[in-house]
């Protein structure tokens, strides 16, 4: 439970590095959409963007999105990716009571995370 205490990691970053420099990923956003969440990523890095939405593909099988490399002149594939098959698999069902208590538990420390990142991502209280 302790690793998902996230204030606690972003704390010891804030103490090296101002918060201009830290760039949160919405893990969640970057499941249902990469694109969007990767984009965000080149412009924080001040790199020329080079992801197109084509270099994404959502795979059925596996429930998730994956990688697809492009030459950059032709935008023809060169390589596929996706992850391992550790990956995008099924969670075991979770009683709600202890669904409730967990979010419980992690609100105060999500809130504080919110607060350090100047950023809500909504996780549920309840």
């Amino acid at each position: 439970m302790r690793i998902s205490i996230y204030s606690r990691y972003i704390q010891r970053w804030l103490d090296v590095f101002p918060p201009s420099q830290i760039h949160v990923v919405d893990g969640d956003a970057l499941i249902r959409d990469p694109y969007p969440q990767l984009k965000d990523v080149e412009r924080f890095l001040g790199l020329h963007p080079r992801l197109d939405r084509d270099n994404f593909y959502f795979n059925a099988t596996k429930g998730f999105y994956c990688w697809r490399r492009l030459d950059l002149d032709t935008k023809n594939e060169t390589s596929l990716h996706c992850l391992n098959d550790s990956k995008g698999r099924k969670h075991p069902p979770v009683n709600r009571s202890v669904v409730s208590k967990l979010r419980r538990f992690y609100t105060p420390h999500n809130i504080k995370f919110y607060e350090m990142v100047g950023r809500d991502f909504g996780w549920p209280v309840k």
